[in-house]
């Protein structure tokens, strides 16, 4: 059976019940909301890894799906406000992933770069 199926039969498993669950009130409504969210978020990256794209690709759809996951959790009500910092840091550390991954791609530039300052010396 192709993948692809089997994957997307689990997704209308899953949306169907987090729906009714959500309607019912056995789970708060955020979370269903959230499951969705991160489902949107992880797709992407299940299918590319699938689909047999170049390295490359899968390295920023690894990115993509972290970012989006963690912005997900970021707009989901009634979390911590100390998990909240770190999931924004953890969002800044991933934009910045993103951005030195392309980088890197391009090759060396030497005016990225200054010399390294030695410590100065202690008494």
């Amino acid at each position: 059976m192709d993948p692809t199926l089997i994957i997307s039969l689990f997704e209308l498993a899953a949306n169907t019940t987090l729906s009714v669950l959500g309607a019912n009130g056995t789970i708060p409504p955020q979370y269903a909301t959230l499951a969705s969210a991160l489902e949107s978020s992880i797709n992407p990256l299940i299918l590319a890894l699938k689909g047999g794209a170049a390295p490359s690709q899968d390295v920023l759809a690894a990115y993509g799906a972290m970012i989006g996951t963690l912005n997900a959790l970021q707009q989901t009500t009634g979390i911590d406000p100390k998990v909240l910092t770190q999931v924004k840091e953890y969002i800044g550390a991933a934009q910045d992933g993103t951005t030195g991954f392309l980088l890197a791609q391009k090759g060396y530039n030497a005016a990225n770069y200054s010399p390294v300052e030695p410590p100065a010396p202690t008494a």
